[in-house]
């Protein structure tokens, strides 16, 4: 028995014992003091019955959580977490202002990072964030008025091993909300050889610092947010960007304007100058009668994505209509896409896309469901001579009833050739007990008789206990 099956079989064992564990009761005469009213959550698994993980969740009382990831994979090493109300240390996720740094102009009207408090968010899921990160915050409530402020202090290790730190604070008080943020990080040198040939050098080392403030209003059927920052270090030159997006909600009709832009000196914190620069989009819904509406919308992007001997210029602009329907038993919905892009040398490409969502049955609750998706993509170059065409579809069944989940998906895709994925998935749980068992194929056609199948299998298993 080789070292990897050992030590999957050992975390299986793990996860056994503790499961028996949690079903024997405490000796006589002993308590669990401390420990009463933890939730702990034990759960392995399994990747094509080669590669095991284990995940440890503990849950104490008062909202705190201690987070243990092993797997079973060479070179990987354990890895520990802690969230509270004021402490958050392991694999974090990042929201509001921390995305925005990383990306001003790349986020669209539905993003949720309009309406994220920035702050560092707890990864405790079987594959966690490579970004380590520590977070040590206040959090006070005013009882008249019904807002709070926040002031966080944190420390990140970036995925390519960048390290930063920096405050966040957070006001919120009625219908208005402020946010602030300010790091300083060290991303590495640029590794270009022949960064002389480059329309823009890369980042040349040293630190770099961040700071941003956004702002929130939101008053009956309007809902405007803003946000703006900009980047310095001793050997780049400074960039700003700026972001606003401005929501009208009524019962007749939404509407929402957003406006990115990000000038040529402006750095996210992993040194790179986002390639998108200025990001337009307006928006317009109008509720119908009943479960229908419509939609439509324009967008405009356009920047500078560098390459080995220039930065060619890149427009992009998008047209989007169409229709939703959400009924009892029947949920339908079409979308029609337009996209044109031009570069530099002013060669233009255009793709247009319809999508067709469709599911019936029972929509919500135990039932049986079907759903069915179709996409076809058209593009075109500049002399309309060579065209292509992307089709995918997609049929599913879902099937619940108490404690049991049935999921069957199977996908077509053509664009020069043939390919088609299958997938059947299983979730059973019964009080603190769940099953999860997903199988999944990628086939592709080698030739007219042959075919190329690519299996994969993924099974979990999950137990919660309480200590009272």
């Amino acid at each position: 028995m080789n070292t990897r099956t050992g030590f999957g079989a050992l975390l299986w064992g793990l996860l056994a014992s503790s499961i028996a564990w949690a079903g024997a009761p405490l000796p006589e005469g002993v308590h669990p003091g401390l420990l009463n009213g933890t939730r702990v959550e034990v759960a392995a698994r399994s990747y094509d019955l080669e590669t095991q993980l284990l995940r440890l969740i503990i849950g104490l009382d008062g909202g705190t959580r201690l987070y243990l990831h092993m797997a079973d994979e060479e070179r990987t090493d354990p890895i520990f977490g802690i969230s509270s109300n004021n402490l958050r240390a392991g694999p974090v996720l990042l929201n509001g202002l921390h995305r925005a740094v990383r990306s001003p102009t790349g986020h669209g009207p539905g993003s949720s990072v309009w309406e994220e408090t920035t702050e560092m968010r707890s990864d405790f899921s079987f594959e966690p964030s490579s970004r380590r990160g520590l977070e040590l915050s206040y959090q006070g409530s005013a009882r008249d008025t019904g807002g709070f402020t926040r002031i966080g202090v944190y420390a990140l290790e970036e995925r390519q091993g960048v390290p930063g730190s920096g405050v966040s604070l957070g006001h919120e008080s009625g219908p208005y909300a402020f946010e602030a943020l300010t790091g300083l990080v060290r991303p590495l040198p640029g590794t270009t050889s022949e960064d002389w040939f480059l329309g823009r050098r890369d980042f040349p080392g040293g630190y770099l610092a961040h700071s941003a403030l956004s702002s929130r209003l939101t008053t009956g059927v309007l809902k405007a947010r803003a946000a703006g920052g900009m980047s310095y270090g001793p050997l780049v030159r400074s960039g700003i960007w700026g972001r606003a997006l401005v929501s009208v909600e009524g019962p007749a009709a939404i509407l929402r304007f957003l406006g990115a832009v990000s000038n040529p000196d402006y750095r996210a914190p992993d040194g790179r100058v986002p390639p998108m620069r200025r990001y337009t989009d307006v928006s317009l819904r109008i509720p119908g009668e009943g479960a229908f509406s419509v939609f439509g919308g324009i967008a405009s992007r356009s920047g500078q994505v560098p390459f080995s001997v220039h930065e060619s210029a890149v427009h992009r602009r998008e047209f989007r209509l169409g229709f939703d329907y959400e009924g009892q038993r029947l949920r339908l919905g079409m979308t029609a896409k337009g996209e044109n892009l031009r570069d530099r040398n002013d060669e233009r490409t255009r793709d247009e896309t319809l999508s067709t969502q469709i599911a019936s049955g029972a929509l919500a609750g135990d039932g049986l469901r079907a759903v069915a998706e179709h996409q076809i993509t058209r593009r075109l170059t500049a002399d309309e001579v060579v065209s292509g065409y992307l089709t995918v579809s997609r049929v599913g069944l879902r099937y619940r009833v108490h404690a049991v989940r049935l999921e069957f998906d199977a996908a077509h895709r053509k664009e020069q050739v043939d390919r088609f994925m299958v997938r059947g998935a299983s979730y059973v749980s019964y009080g603190d007990w769940s099953l999860n068992l997903i199988l999944s194929s990628d086939i592709s056609p080698m030739s007219e008789s042959e075919f190329e199948q690519d299996w994969s299998a993924r099974l979990e298993l999950r137990r919660v206990f309480h200590i009272r």
